[in-house]
C-alpha cells in the first residue's frame, strides 16, 4: 500500500489482504510516528473506516497475479490536527468528556461521532454544521432513537434516517417531520416498537379506519390515539373494548350509550335506558 500525503508520497507498507484499515493505521503510525486518531485515510474519494478490510475496500492500482506477484493500492492520507486527535482518543476511552470539549472538537465530526456512538443523546451539544452530518445522525440515533429531537431539521425528514430512530424507540416519532409521520412504514416501525407512538402519526393515518383497524385490533387501548372521527366510530370502538374493555373510557361521548358499545362492555341497554 503507497500512503501518500498532500505533498507526496510518504512510504510503502506491505499488508495481508485480510488486514483492516485499523491495522494499516497502526503501522502508518510505527513507520511515520503519526498517531491512529490523525490519520485520516482516503481510497480514491472514499474515506476508510477501521473495521473494513483491506481487499474489500481499497482500489487496486495492480491486480495480484499468483504466484509471486502481489496487490498495489495507492491510500492518501489526510491529517488531522493533534488537538483533534487528543480528543478523538478522549472521546473513545470516555464519552463524557466531550461534555467539556472545546467549540473545534464539537465541530469535527469525526469527534462527534465517536461520542454519540456511545451516547447519542450528546448530539445535543455538537454544533449546528455537524448536526447536519448524516453519518452523525445515524450513528446517533443508532444509539439512541430519541436523538432524532437534536438532528438538523433537514434530516428529521430523511427517511432513513427516521425508520433508524423509531426502530430504536418509537417515541422518536415526535421528533420527526410531518412527512415522515405521514408516512405508513415508519409509523408501522414505530408503533411496533412503542405503542404509544401512534399519537404522533399524522391526523390523516390516524383518521384511516383500515389503517387503524390492525394497532386497535392488537391493543385495544390505542383507541385513545385514533382521530375524533374514529372514536365516534362504533365499529372500532367495539373492537378495542372487546380487546380491553377499558377502551371504553376513550370513545366519543356521543357514542358511549350506543347499543353496540354497551353490549361489548356487557351491559344490557335496556337496563341502560
Amino acid at each position: 500500500v503507497r500512503i501518500n500525503g498532500l505533498a507526496g508520497q510518504l512510504c510503502s507498507l506491505v499488508l495481508l489482504g485480510g488486514d483492516t484499515v485499523a491495522t494499516l493505521k497502526a503501522q502508518l503510525s510505527l513507520q511515520e510516528k503519526i498517531s491512529p486518531s490523525e490519520q485520516q485515510l482516503l481510497s480514491g474519494e472514499k474515506l476508510l473506516e477501521d473495521g473494513q478490510r483491506l481487499d474489500q475496500t481499497l482500489e487496486l492500482l495492480e491486480a495480484p497475479e499468483p504466484p509471486d506477484k502481489i496487490a498495489v493500492a495507492e491510500v492518501t492520507l489526510v491529517r488531522r490536527s493533534q488537538e483533534i486527535g487528543r480528543w478523538i482518543d478522549r472521546v473513545k476511552a470516555d464519552w463524557a468528556s466531550f461534555l467539556k470539549a472545546p467549540a473545534e472538537a464539537r465541530d469535527c465530526s469525526d469527534v462527534v461521532i465517536e461520542a454519540v456512538k456511545k451516547s447519542g443523546a450528546l448530539l445535543r451539544y455538537a454544533s449546528a454544521d455537524v448536526k447536519k452530518n448524516r453519518e452523525v445522525a445515524l450513528a446517533a440515533v443508532s444509539q439512541n432513537g430519541l436523538a432524532l429531537e437534536f438532528v438538523d431539521p433537514s434530516l428529521r425528514d430523511d427517511y432513513e434516517v427516521v425508520l433508524r430512530a423509531v426502530a430504536v424507540n418509537g417515541m422518536a416519532l415526535e421528533f420527526a417531520s410531518d412527512r415522515a409521520k405521514d408516512d405508513r412504514i415508519v409509523i408501522q416501525t414505530a408503533v411496533q416498537k412503542t405503542g404509544d407512538a401512534l399519537q404522533f402519526a399524522s391526523l390523516r393515518l390516524r383518521s384511516d379506519f383500515s389503517f387503524m383497524l390492525p394497532f386497535v385490533s392488537r391493543d385495544g387501548l390505542q383507541v385513545k390515539y385514533v382521530s375524533d372521527s374514529l372514536r365516534a366510530d362504533p365499529e372500532l370502538v367495539v373492537i378495542g373494548i372487546l380487546k380491553n374493555r377499558k377502551a371504553y373510557q376513550y370513545c366519543h361521548p356521543s357514542i358511549k350509550y350506543n347499543s353496540l358499545i354497551l353490549r361489548a362492555m356487557g351491559i344490557d341497554p335496556d337496563d341502560a335506558a
